[in-house]
């Protein structure tokens, strides 16, 4: 990603209880990232739940929010994308024309405007629905934890790349080489590019950095090893020794097409008998039940700091272990168990049935 335009801040916003898609008019305003719920919007609910969190402002149906954009010059002719950190089903118009529908209650949503934006005013608009979800139940929609809020959470910007860049980056420690294996889809033409691969060890005292590795990819689909070294520190629950992976998409020039940074540890955590181990000395989860309960805002908090204090409660009494019952936690929350010593184990957003139809091999 070359650069981003925040999009955070004033919203127009207009209530859809019935799901008509007509008569839109925008008669109110809401700041996002929110929720309609913690900003007060809708109708007050009059209903008390026992044994549950009763949702203030209870609202059920399409949530459309519109704001116009400037668009710079020097952004013209990038490839564009609209993030949306944590949201409900979505579908996003640019300008009138409209770009689809996502409904993952556990990843971003990512649109990608294939017309480009020209440099100027537009508009975008972004329906949210809260309600027929693909799967049924789970802690991300229960009223018993999350609730079932309207919104858009987290962070809400336009993404720019240039015409080349490395999608879908995922790295995975190699214990026994001391490297990381890296996976990515270049995206665009591979002619004359190279890929840069450095890392900084952030728990290191001093930080110390390793030296660049040069690869040049041969196919869309990139696989490549970075070696740290027999030296390397490991992670671990009891030392969280992190590593900030630097990877660089580069043309022949030496000109950076692309920037990427990723947190990881290398370590390796297996089953050993009935006893698990980590980097092969015996472990013991010693975890808790979480269903992303945070009853003051009605959804979890997107953001690192919080996650450091919500954890660094738990690592305090012992707990190294998070199960999320049916929910996934925001990235953030992985960056802060990283970086405290924590394992997280989440799980798909339905409480054991999905729709659709079997098939059998």
């Amino acid at each position: 990603m070359i650069a981003a335009l925040n999009l955070e801040g004033t919203w127009k916003l207009q209530l859809d209880e019935q799901k008509v898609e007509r008569g839109l008019n925008f008669s109110d305003v809401i700041t996002l990232p929110n929720t309609t719920s913690h900003a007060g919007k809708g109708k007050k609910n009059e209903n008390v739940l026992i044994g549950a969190l009763t949702d203030e402002y209870l609202f059920e149906g399409y949530a459309w929010f519109s704001r116009e954009i400037e668009i710079p010059e020097h952004l013209v002719d990038k490839r564009c994308f609209l993030h949306l950190e944590r949201t409900r089903v979505t579908t996003v118009w640019i300008d009138g024309v409209e770009l689809g529908t996502q409904n993952s209650l556990n990843t971003p949503h990512r649109y990608e405007i294939q017309a480009g934006l020209t440099a100027g005013t537009h508009t975008i608009t972004i329906r949210v629905d809260n309600t027929d979800y693909p799967t049924k139940g789970g802690h991300l929609t229960s009223e018993d934890t999350q609730t079932n809020w309207n919104g858009i959470t987290g962070k809400l910007e336009l993404q720019f790349f240039e015409r080349v860049f490395l999608d879908n980056i995922q790295v995975y420690p190699v214990l026994a080489t001391r490297s990381f294996e890296i996976k990515a889809l270049l995206v665009g033409e591979l002619q004359g590019l190279k890929i840069v691969v450095s890392s900084v060890a952030v728990s290191a005292d001093p930080v110390f950095t390793t030296e660049e590795q040069i690869f040049t990819p041969a196919m869309q689909e990139i696989q490549l090893r970075y070696k740290i070294g027999e030296d390397a520190m490991l992670w671990s629950d009891d030392e969280p020794n992190l590593y900030k992976l630097h990877i660089h998409l580069q043309d022949q020039n030496g000109n950076i097409l692309d920037s990427n940074q990723v947190w990881t540890g290398l370590r390796e955590f297996r089953a050993a008998g009935d006893k698990f181990t980590i980097n092969g000395h015996k472990t013991f989860l010693r975890g808790k039940h979480d269903g992303l309960i945070f009853p003051l805002t009605g959804y979890a908090p997107t953001d690192v700091d919080e996650w450091i204090r919500i954890l660094a409660i738990s690592k305090s009494y012992g707990i190294n272990h998070y199960r999320f019952h049916t929910c996934c936690p925001p990235e953030a929350a992985f960056i802060a168990a990283d970086l405290l010593g924590i394992y997280m184990e989440p799980e798909l957003p339905f409480w054991g049935t999905s729709f659709g139809e079997a098939r059998t091999n």
